[in-house]
């Protein structure tokens, strides 16, 4: 009973680490400015290089990739290997990805923002970057080029995201039967699903040519696309 509680309490711990708005206070703290309120209304890092810039932005950006990797890191390499492994059917699982997931909820539907939050994408970046490192650093290297081609945030957001899904696939199916991950790799879907939910309005304003743009290291045009 002991251990369920301190599951239980975990993946409360993970929920609240990944709730910590940092694109709010980062934005609060050093412009005087509320996200919530200016281009396109989101804490999450993309919305912060566009209003508060290059650097606070890859400062927002950062932290919520860390908040989210940590919770997995600590889970995975810290504590024991009880609390990351159940026994379901007489299988072990093991469920530290469930923690990351926690993570990425709180991430998006925050406590401290009456369940309000980011779009997942950074959040989830951190779980993959933590658990499948080159895949993450392929989804963000795909991210960046579709971004400085399109300045669409949303649309490198997308791309990234389902090539995660289809390269946690292949991995899946390359590696040996003993070592896959069913787990992991329905788990990872499930983020992918979150994360084209929570874009559904950037795609809607893509379709009618009005979504906001992303430059990196042009604030001037950052301002005037966030009109």
């Amino acid at each position: 009973m002991g251990e369920i509680l301190i599951k239980i309490g975990l993946f409360i711990g993970a929920y609240l680490v990944g709730s910590i708005p940092n694109g709010l206070w980062i934005g609060k703290l050093f412009k005087k400015i509320d996200l919530r309120e200016e281009g396109s209304k989101n804490i999450g890092a993309s919305n912060a290089f566009r209003i508060l810039g290059f650097w606070l932005g890859f400062f927002t950006l950062i932290l919520d990739v860390l908040k989210s990797a940590l919770v997995v890191l600590i889970i995975k390499y810290l504590l024991p290997e009880s609390y990351s492994i159940i026994t379901l059917f007489n299988l072990n699982l093991n469920i530290t990805i469930i923690y990351g997931l926690s993570a990425i909820l709180g991430h998006s539907y925050s406590v401290f923002l009456k369940f309000k939050g980011g779009k997942a994408v950074a959040a989830s970046l951190g779980v993959v970057f933590s658990l499948t490192p080159l895949i993450g650093v392929i989804a963000l290297l795909t991210y960046i080029i579709v971004v400085l081609t399109t300045h669409y945030a949303s649309l490198g957001s997308t791309i990234a995201t389902l090539l995660v899904g289809v390269g946690t696939m292949i991995r899946h199916f390359l590696l040996t039967p003993e070592k896959r991950d069913l787990l992991s790799l329905i788990i990872y879907w499930v983020i992918i699903v979150i994360i084209i939910i929570r874009h559904l309005p950037n795609y809607k304003r893509l379709l009618k040519k009005e979504e906001n743009k992303l430059y990196f290291t042009n604030p001037k045009k950052n301002r005037n696309s966030s009109k």
